[in-house]
Protein backbone atom coordinates (compact mmCIF):
# COMPACT_ATOMS: atom_id res chain seq x y z
CA UNK A 1 0.00 0.00 0.00
CA UNK A 2 1.55 3.31 -0.73
CA UNK A 3 1.15 6.50 0.58
CA UNK A 4 -0.87 9.07 -1.77
CA UNK A 5 -0.79 12.86 -0.87
CA UNK A 6 -3.71 14.58 -1.19
CA UNK A 7 -4.84 18.13 -1.09
CA UNK A 8 -8.33 18.70 0.39
CA UNK A 9 -10.05 21.92 -1.01
CA UNK A 10 -13.24 23.88 0.22
CA UNK A 11 -16.34 22.37 -0.74
CA UNK A 12 -14.74 19.02 -1.11
CA UNK A 13 -16.43 15.74 0.46
CA UNK A 14 -13.86 16.05 3.37
CA UNK A 15 -14.50 19.15 4.46
CA UNK A 16 -15.48 19.78 8.07
CA UNK A 17 -18.61 19.71 9.39
CA UNK A 18 -19.15 22.68 11.51
CA UNK A 19 -22.20 21.91 13.27
CA UNK A 20 -20.88 19.04 15.24
CA UNK A 21 -17.53 20.57 16.21
CA UNK A 22 -16.84 20.48 20.08
CA UNK A 23 -13.05 21.66 19.93
CA UNK A 24 -11.40 23.72 17.33
CA UNK A 25 -8.79 23.39 15.79
CA UNK A 26 -7.81 19.87 17.41
CA UNK A 27 -4.31 17.86 17.07
CA UNK A 28 -4.62 15.00 15.62
CA UNK A 29 -2.33 12.21 17.31
CA UNK A 30 -0.78 8.98 15.42
CA UNK A 31 -2.95 5.80 16.83
CA UNK A 32 -5.84 7.39 16.72
CA UNK A 33 -9.27 6.35 15.14
CA UNK A 34 -11.08 8.62 13.36
CA UNK A 35 -15.05 8.29 12.12
CA UNK A 36 -17.35 9.83 9.95
CA UNK A 37 -20.56 11.61 10.28
CA UNK A 38 -22.43 8.60 11.41
CA UNK A 39 -19.80 7.77 13.91
CA UNK A 40 -18.39 4.55 11.81
CA UNK A 41 -15.03 4.16 11.64
CA UNK A 42 -13.00 5.78 8.80
CA UNK A 43 -9.18 4.48 9.94
CA UNK A 44 -6.89 5.09 11.93
CA UNK A 45 -3.92 8.11 11.66
CA UNK A 46 -0.54 6.23 10.76
CA UNK A 47 1.93 8.80 10.94
CA UNK A 48 2.43 12.62 10.44
CA UNK A 49 3.64 13.67 6.61
CA UNK A 50 4.34 17.05 5.17
CA UNK A 51 2.02 18.45 7.83
CA UNK A 52 -0.54 16.11 7.26
CA UNK A 53 -1.82 13.21 9.01
CA UNK A 54 -2.02 9.56 7.20
CA UNK A 55 -4.83 8.04 7.53
CA UNK A 56 -4.90 3.89 6.82
CA UNK A 57 -8.37 2.73 5.94
CA UNK A 58 -7.40 -0.64 5.30
CA UNK A 59 -7.78 -0.01 1.93
CA UNK A 60 -5.60 3.06 1.37
CA UNK A 61 -3.24 5.32 3.31
CA UNK A 62 -4.34 8.74 2.39
CA UNK A 63 -2.62 12.50 3.93
CA UNK A 64 -5.10 14.60 4.97
CA UNK A 65 -4.72 18.13 6.49
CA UNK A 66 -4.82 18.75 9.83
CA UNK A 67 -7.63 21.62 9.70
CA UNK A 68 -9.62 18.80 7.62
CA UNK A 69 -10.36 17.55 11.30
CA UNK A 70 -13.15 18.18 13.69
CA UNK A 71 -13.83 16.75 17.29
CA UNK A 72 -17.05 16.06 18.42
CA UNK A 73 -18.18 14.02 21.57
CA UNK A 74 -17.12 10.04 20.02
CA UNK A 75 -13.95 11.94 19.15
CA UNK A 76 -11.41 12.36 16.01
CA UNK A 77 -14.09 13.05 13.33
CA UNK A 78 -14.28 13.59 9.39
CA UNK A 79 -17.50 14.82 7.70
CA UNK A 80 -16.90 12.38 5.05
CA UNK A 81 -17.24 8.12 5.32
CA UNK A 82 -14.74 5.92 4.45
CA UNK A 83 -15.97 4.93 1.44
CA UNK A 84 -15.46 8.68 0.20
CA UNK A 85 -11.97 8.64 1.89
CA UNK A 86 -11.22 5.23 -0.21
CA UNK A 87 -12.62 7.10 -3.26
CA UNK A 88 -10.22 9.94 -2.93
CA UNK A 89 -7.43 7.85 -1.83
CA UNK A 90 -7.60 5.52 -4.97
CA UNK A 91 -8.77 8.47 -7.51
CA UNK A 92 -5.39 10.46 -6.16
CA UNK A 93 -3.19 7.17 -6.76
CA UNK A 94 -4.82 6.53 -10.01
CA UNK A 95 -3.19 10.03 -10.92
CA UNK A 96 0.04 9.25 -9.25
CA UNK A 97 0.23 6.16 -11.37
CA UNK A 98 -0.60 8.01 -14.49
CA UNK A 99 2.17 10.83 -13.76
CA UNK A 100 4.82 7.68 -13.21
CA UNK A 101 4.06 5.92 -16.16
CA UNK A 102 4.28 9.50 -18.41
CA UNK A 103 7.72 10.22 -16.84
CA UNK A 104 9.07 7.25 -16.64
CA UNK A 105 10.62 7.23 -20.53
CA UNK A 106 14.01 6.49 -22.00
CA UNK A 107 16.54 9.41 -21.61
CA UNK A 108 14.52 10.56 -18.55
CA UNK A 109 16.87 12.13 -15.80
CA UNK A 110 16.41 9.80 -12.50
CA UNK A 111 17.08 11.20 -9.44
CA UNK A 112 17.67 10.39 -5.20
CA UNK A 113 15.74 11.04 -2.73
CA UNK A 114 18.14 13.64 -1.85
CA UNK A 115 17.21 15.50 -5.07
CA UNK A 116 20.71 14.33 -6.43
CA UNK A 117 21.12 12.80 -10.13
CA UNK A 118 21.91 9.13 -10.29
CA UNK A 119 20.97 8.69 -13.75
CA UNK A 120 19.62 8.58 -16.87
CA UNK A 121 17.03 5.74 -18.49
CA UNK A 122 18.37 3.93 -21.32
CA UNK A 123 15.54 1.14 -21.76
CA UNK A 124 12.22 -0.27 -20.44
CA UNK A 125 11.73 -3.57 -20.89
CA UNK A 126 9.52 -6.39 -19.35
CA UNK A 127 8.99 -4.57 -16.04
CA UNK A 128 13.01 -3.46 -15.96
CA UNK A 129 14.22 -0.14 -16.06
CA UNK A 130 18.08 0.18 -17.72
CA UNK A 131 19.66 3.43 -15.79
CA UNK A 132 23.11 4.51 -17.16
CA UNK A 133 24.82 5.54 -14.17
CA UNK A 134 28.48 6.48 -13.72
CA UNK A 135 28.71 3.25 -11.44
CA UNK A 136 27.59 1.22 -15.13
CA UNK A 137 23.94 0.37 -16.46
CA UNK A 138 21.87 -1.11 -13.82
CA UNK A 139 18.65 -2.47 -14.46
CA UNK A 140 16.08 -1.78 -11.46
CA UNK A 141 12.21 -3.02 -11.45
CA UNK A 142 9.72 -0.33 -12.35
CA UNK A 143 8.33 -0.71 -8.89
CA UNK A 144 11.21 1.28 -7.76
CA UNK A 145 10.74 4.27 -9.15
CA UNK A 146 8.14 7.32 -7.75
CA UNK A 147 7.32 10.16 -9.38
CA UNK A 148 7.32 12.85 -6.71
CA UNK A 149 7.03 17.25 -6.91
CA UNK A 150 7.73 16.74 -10.53
CA UNK A 151 10.85 14.75 -10.42
CA UNK A 152 11.37 10.99 -11.13
CA UNK A 153 12.97 9.30 -8.23
CA UNK A 154 13.86 6.05 -6.93
CA UNK A 155 13.47 5.44 -2.82
CA UNK A 156 17.31 5.93 -2.00
CA UNK A 157 19.76 8.62 -1.38
CA UNK A 158 22.38 9.00 -4.26
CA UNK A 159 24.91 7.64 -1.57
CA UNK A 160 22.37 4.48 -0.56
CA UNK A 161 22.44 3.78 -4.59
CA UNK A 162 25.82 4.05 -4.82
CA UNK A 163 27.13 2.02 -1.78
CA UNK A 164 24.32 -1.08 -3.16
CA UNK A 165 25.46 -1.28 -6.85
CA UNK A 166 29.32 -0.83 -5.51
CA UNK A 167 28.26 -3.86 -2.77
CA UNK A 168 26.46 -6.26 -5.96
CA UNK A 169 29.27 -5.29 -9.40
CA UNK A 170 31.63 -7.10 -9.17
CA UNK A 171 35.14 -5.38 -10.54
CA UNK A 172 36.72 -7.17 -14.30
Amino acid sequence: MRIIATTLLAGAALAIATATIAQPAPAPAVGEMVHGPSGADIGKITAAVGGDVIIDTGSHKVAIPPASFARDDDGLMLSATKDQVDAFGQQAEDAASAALAAALVPAATVSGLNGNVIGTIKTIEAGLVELTTPKGDVKLPATAFIFEKGALKIGMTEAEFDAAVTAVVKPG
